[in-house]
């Protein structure tokens, strides 16, 4: 574990851009940036694709192995803690996972908990497509 100059600690947690304004001070709602990018990649490296497909990644968090299913909680909290601090620097977060489906089950659980804008992307047909927000779909859900 190592501490990053975003404020918090996080395991095998890379930042690609680290922005000045980051530390300096909390940014006005109209003054955020419109998307940050955060990546989680386990045990198979997205980062390249993803920032040539859908732009400069603010986060990385990198685990170049399987996790057992006791890290896999964790793993979400890390998850669950970059998007809330990238959250208050940009207006929309767009989360592109590389993991098992129980993990992006338990970062859905965690982000839930909360109302931040995330959107995802996922490797379709030989690139990376946006999924459609599901506040558009709430007729399917009740």
């Amino acid at each position: 574990m190592f501490e990053l100059s975003l404020g918090f600690t996080i395991g095998k947690y890379l930042v690609e851009k680290v922005y000045k304004k980051l530390v300096e001070k909390k940014p006005l709602p109209d003054e955020r940036e419109d998307e940050g990018i955060i990546v989680l990649e386990v045990a198979r490296p997205i980062y390249e694709d993803v920032k040539q497909q859908l732009g400069d990644v603010v986060a990385r968090i990198v685990y170049d192995r399987l996790l057992t299913a006791a890290e896999l909680p964790q793993v979400a909290a890390e998850v669950y803690k970059a998007v809330a601090h990238a959250q208050r620097f940009f207006k929309k977060i767009t989360l592109v996972l590389s993991g098992p489906i129980v993990l992006a089950a338990l970062i859905g659980q965690a982000l839930g908990m909360q109302h931040f804008n995330v959107d995802f992307a996922f490797w379709q047909k030989g690139s990376y497509v946006r999924v459609p927000d599901m506040s558009q779909y709430r007729k399917l859900l009740f």
